[in-house]
């Protein structure tokens, strides 16, 4: 988890990285005299694909603000209570196949096609038990809302964005020594074009992230927490 301060309204990220590697649709010996252009025209097959997997948020409403506070670990600050917690792990999951074209001397090259689902292996927002005034806890979840369209909104537009610079990264020939050299490096190739652009999202979440945990967005909930009528907590 990383974490902001007041509410805690801490957002959780990694990437959780599968691949799944599917067998190649595609063997055929080609003469030498056309290999290279045979590659080019085989690259017009591939297909890159990145899709946005959305998942419901699970609520939890149970725990306490000291066990809100140790769920949040470091991140807590120790001048605020813990009141709302949002956690989210994302995921990454990489289909890989490819078609490949044999020269006679064992050369071969290899078009890739990807399919990549970016979604939430994980995706909770905690509200603290000793919110029982309903006034103070629409306000805390408002807050959390803020996180749960952070999240959602950042990894769609960067499914979208990731498709068309992966197209132009992935969707053309690859050429290696050997077939057995060719199924190890191009899942390396496919891997190292997104892998930085992940790293990115990430950090593109994160700044986000912080607009909404920063003193003066705490301030303003705080003075709405203090408005609902009786005595209660405050995000101080």
């Amino acid at each position: 988890m990383r974490g902001g301060r007041g509410l805690q309204a801490t957002t959780g990220a990694a990437w959780a990285l599968a691949v799944a590697l599917g067998a190649a649709p595609l063997a055929a010996a080609a003469r030498q005299d056309n290999f290279e252009a045979r590659c080019e025209q085989l690259a017009d097959q591939a297909q890159i694909l990145v899709d946005f997997d959305d998942s419901p948020v699970e609520r939890d409403d149970s725990r306490s603000l000291e066990a809100l506070k140790k769920l949040a670990a470091s991140a807590a600050s120790p001048h605020h209570n813990v009141l709302g917690l949002t956690h989210a792990k994302t995921s990454v999951v990489i289909s890989l196949a490819a078609r490949f074209l044999t020269r006679a001397d064992g050369q071969v090259c290899a078009v890739p096609s990807v399919k990549i689902r970016l979604g939430f292996s994980e995706f909770q927002v905690y509200l603290a038990r000793e919110l029982g005034d309903a006034c103070r806890r629409r306000i805390v979840n408002e807050h959390e809302e803020q996180h749960v369209a952070i999240w959602r909104t950042h990894l769609h537009a960067g499914a979208q964005a990731l498709a068309p610079l992966l197209q132009r990264e992935l969707a053309r020939p690859f050429y290696f020594d050997s077939r057995r050299e060719a199924n190890a490096a191009l899942l390396a190739q496919v891997k190292a074009q997104i892998a930085p652009r992940l790293q990115q999202l990430t950090a593109d979440i994160a700044a986000a992230q912080k607009t909404i945990d920063s003193p003066a967005s705490y301030a303003r909930v705080d003075k709405r927490l203090r408005a609902c009528s009786g005595a209660g907590l405050s995000a101080r």
